[in-house]
């Protein structure tokens, strides 16, 4: 008895009008191009798993050279191929950090914005100079910032924020000369000689 046939559009080989799929090749018969259908192969193409997938984490966690080189050989069906994994591991990667890390970035700016007990109080810096104008060296405190020593007349550059005290050691005694506050103007030069003699009579 023989059956009607019909010519595979992908092998160009015949057979039974009534298989769903080319005994030759494998393609499906009466495949209508579709763009559900171009998702679907795309989709099945580079995300379907099967036993390869599972062979394949070990070697890629474990033996790292170990894949490319049987890839290379020309042993590439009993594993995943490079470009399939590329873009699994790549999808997963992506996916992770903007469900988990951006997402938690968002919420804590979210909230910064909408709780004012999170939001960061800003700290003024003032930057200016303090001045040695006299022929003896002075010794500088700052708390928690440094202890200079001002060789005879010289200068320092700092930069410290609203709130912070500076003290001179006169006669083995440290005296407050200044607190930085907003009306410092940027680039003072601070004087530092005239403000000791100012804390010494204040005393």
């Amino acid at each position: 008895m023989r059956y009607p046939t019909k010519m595979c559009v992908n092998c160009d080989l015949k057979f039974r009008k009534d298989f769903k799929f080319c005994p030759h090749c494998g393609q499906q018969n009466k495949e209508e191009l579709t763009v559900a259908l171009l998702f679907y192969n795309t989709f099945t193409n580079y995300f379907s798993f099967d036993a390869r997938f599972f062979k394949s984490i070990s070697p890629l966690l474990f033996k790292p050279g170990y894949l490319p080189t049987l890839f290379v050989q020309g042993k590439r069906s009993v594993y995943l191929h490079p470009g399939q994994m590329y873009l699994f591991v790549s999808v997963l990667f992506f996916f992770f950090m903007t469900t988990f890390v951006v997402r938690e970035k968002l919420q804590w700016v979210d909230m910064a914005f909408k709780t004012p007990a999170f939001l960061i109080p800003l700290t003024l810096q003032r930057s200016f100079y303090l001045e040695n104008n006299t022929a003896q060296t002075l010794s500088m405190q700052i708390p928690g910032v440094m202890n200079p020593n001002l060789p005879p007349f010289t200068r320092s550059g700092v930069d410290l924020p609203n709130g912070q005290p500076i003290y001179a050691k006169v006669n083995g005694e440290f005296l407050l000369l200044l607190t930085v506050t907003d009306s410092l103007p940027h680039g003072a030069r601070i004087d530092l000689a005239t403000l000791i003699n100012s804390a010494i009579n204040a005393q």
